[in-house]
């Protein structure tokens, strides 16, 4: 779309918004930029049409590599000749490109917070190396091997090809062959130490071809709603003021008017009010909220204010259900529960697990420590620590084992069902090349009223020190 279309748009939508028209220009309360801005940054989420247009742009990249079997996808490439292996689009640009070509290149022009974002936001999956080009696509931070190691680069007797063409497998899985034109000098062989130690940090999977995937995203899918918010930023209120707010026990009006005093100073004022000021306003609004709408009270507002809590009858939430028991498997099975626990989001986390036969005797429990991280990488590695206990311990062997986890969103990751969390791609491979190879082993969606015991564990693994594994 033509910069010029986009700010025609715009222009009929605070012609809209503000009332103008008839030649007349009324008051324009607020700055166009607050009103687009998303409703978590305390904006109208309208959202900016040049930022959308670079999204849409961007969507192109991302289906260059998902629709390759595409006609328009084998237009482009037959055209201005990029090769068809290629994940990524190739960003050359050439004097004979159309203008939708030129545009979608134009993404990529250094310098910009869009192309910084398009870099940092669209990679490359390694799988069995079949369609990512080592040198060029296969990258070390933001550069690609042949830019990170120019040396190496020109001593390679193989200057491009897949990774699988870098390399072979083993019976101890993949091992790195890159041939080099001669014998190296001293000072090349550190480079050469520093090179191998980088590729040792990749690790292929011969079950899945290569992908591309959108980073910013957790399930590794690529939209334009997250492409807008990055090129917006990720600047939420603060929380601290959240919490005045919303972690009391307040009906849900007078919560809503509180945050409204929020989102109006922010929005009006063009600044985030102080939290000694937020509060005064959150004690104004519920000592009114009491006068008029409690019973008895003959306070006055002023009184009601001092001490607000004297009138709260703090709720307490029903619960659907109370916790049920533990359901055992079935005759001759077992089931492992496993969970992972984060406090916070990232924050410390913890994994744990518990293996019990068809009696509901224990079999074996494992607590751990893993580092700083969201809940649902977490339960990625509890579930990948279970599969490594089931396939190790040669009692389970031959024995049919349900994995049990209360994370919907991990048990998808892990059975293929949706990509997968980007940043641990390579667990969540491993983990379904292992199922696939190991017969009678699963792993399966509970509900978390039946799966305290790993809850517990996983949160005493989140603060301990040592590894903790035990067989009954």
């Amino acid at each position: 779309m033509p910069v010029g279309v986009a700010l025609g748009i715009e222009k009929l939508q605070r012609n809209f918004l503000w009332g103008d028209g008839g030649g007349k220009r009324k008051i324009h309360a607020v700055k166009w930029e607050e009103v687009c801005k998303s409703k978590h940054l305390c904006g109208l989420g309208i959202g900016r049409i040049p930022i959308k247009n670079f999204g849409m742009l961007a969507k192109w990249i991302w289906r260059f590599g998902k629709e390759r079997e595409a006609l328009w996808r084998r237009v482009i490439v037959a055209k201005y000749g990029i090769q068809e292996n290629r994940l990524m689009w190739d960003w050359t640009k050439s004097p004979n490109d159309s203008f939708f070509v030129k545009a979608v290149r134009n993404l990529f022009t250094p310098g910009s917070q869009v192309a910084k974002l398009v870099d940092e936001g669209f990679s490359v999956v390694v799988g069995k190396g079949d369609i990512i080009d080592f040198w060029t696509e296969l990258k070390w931070g933001s550069r690609s091997l042949r830019d990170a190691f120019p040396r190496i680069f020109a001593l390679a007797s193989k200057k491009s090809g897949p990774i699988r063409e870098f390399g072979g497998w083993s019976d101890s899985g993949w091992v790195w062959e890159v041939q080099t034109r001669k014998k190296l000098f001293d000072w090349e062989q550190n480079l050469w130490n520093c090179f191998q130690s980088v590729l040792s940090g990749f690790s292929l999977h011969i079950l899945y071809s290569d992908a591309l995937a959108w980073k910013l995203n957790r399930n590794g899918q690529f939209t334009v709603s997250f492409f807008s918010r990055g090129v917006e930023g990720s600047a939420k209120v603060s929380s601290h003021i959240q919490k005045v707010i919303w972690n009391g026990f307040f009906p849900p009006r007078l919560k809503c008017s509180c945050g409204n005093f929020i989102k109006e100073s922010k929005v009006f004022y063009d600044k985030i009010p102080s939290l000694f000021r937020a509060a005064e306003s959150v004690r104004f609004r519920i000592a009114c909220w009491f006068k008029y709408f409690g019973k008895n009270v003959s306070d006055s507002v002023s009184c009601l204010m001092l001490n607000p809590k004297d009138y709260c009858v703090e709720s307490r939430r029903v619960k659907n259900s109370e916790l049920k028991d533990w359901v055992p498997p079935s005759l001759n099975a077992f089931k492992f529960n496993v969970d992972g626990s984060a406090f916070g989001c990232p924050g410390q986390a913890g994994i744990g697990g518990v293996l019990r036969d068809w009696y509901g005797q224990v079999i074996c429990l494992f607590s751990y420590a893993v580092g700083i991280m969201n809940s649902n990488a977490a339960e990625i590695l509890a579930i990948h620590k279970a599969v490594e206990i089931c396939c190790l311990e040669p009692s389970l062997h031959d024995q049919e084992v349900s994995i049990v986890s209360d994370s919907k969103v991990a048990v998808c990751w892990v059975n293929g069902e949706e990509f997968g969390c980007i940043d641990h791609v390579n667990t969540i491979f491993s983990i379904r090349s292992k199922l696939i190879q190991r017969d009678g082993l699963k792993v399966v969606h509970d509900s978390r009223r039946f799966n305290s015991v790993a809850d517990n564990l996983a949160k005493m693994g989140s603060g301990q020190k040592g590894d903790f594994l035990h067989w009954m």
